[in-house]
């Protein structure tokens, strides 16, 4: 899904920004899936994925973020995690629809669905329909952001499953022939305490919903 160098215009790196986030662009089959979708990224302080996403030609970004970031640009949305999730059922509480939820559809830029038929008039009524769950995203990049979930370095609540409870949340999010692309450290599995998890085979195969492998034959 990611091939080749950065074009120039991508190889400036903030202070801030991810370390690994310049050593790749999109690859075909990547830019493909992201035609005219909607995107969710989680765990974004700096939207390198965001414009790689729209400069790939994804309708509108998504961030989710503990820290609060604003977007002066029409194609980009965000909110922080507990305002999401308030917003949602509130919205959920007063939806009437006639859609069902969960439904899927490319938008275009009026804020229709690829039957001409959207309720919105614009990017930022589509983005509604997806906060409101009546629509899930077509892709979603989580880098390097559920391992710190649940340990309380960016201001959230210790919860020791809140890794495992915001990958369900992202399997809601997005369609079932959507496409998450997920970044995690790997090894054994440990604590590093408050700063992040590793996953090995069991903590990983819990995040994936994988069956643990059998234990091994010591006969």
């Amino acid at each position: 899904l990611l091939d080749n160098p950065p074009p120039s215009q991508y190889t400036h790196q903030s202070e801030h920004a991810h370390p690994h986030a310049t050593s790749h662009v999109v690859g075909k089959g990547l830019r493909e899936m992201l035609q005219g979708a909607a995107v969710v990224v989680v765990g974004s302080v700096v939207p390198w994925y965001e414009v790689l996403a729209l400069e790939n030609g994804a309708n509108f970004t998504f961030t989710l973020e503990y820290n609060r970031v604003q977007y002066d640009h029409p194609q980009m949305f965000a909110d922080i995690p507990s305002s999401y999730w308030a917003n949602r059922r509130h919205l959920n509480s007063q939806n009437d629809t006639h859609t069902h939820a969960g439904a899927s559809a490319h938008i275009d830029a009026d804020g229709n669905n690829e039957d001409g038929k959207g309720e919105g008039t614009s990017r930022r009524g589509a983005h509604m329909r997806y906060i409101s769950g009546e629509m899930q995203f077509d892709v979603g990049f989580s880098i390097s952001s559920i391992e710190h979930a649940g340990l309380g370095r960016y201001g959230d609540a210790l919860d020791p499953h809140a890794d495992l409870a915001a990958m369900r949340e992202l399997e809601r999010l997005i369609r079932d022939d959507g496409l998450l692309i997920l970044a995690l450290p790997v090894g054994v599995d440990m604590i590093i305490w408050n700063s992040d998890r590793v996953y090995g085979p069991n903590r990983l195969n819990m995040l994936l919903k994988v069956p643990p492998p059998p234990p091994p034959d010591r006969s």
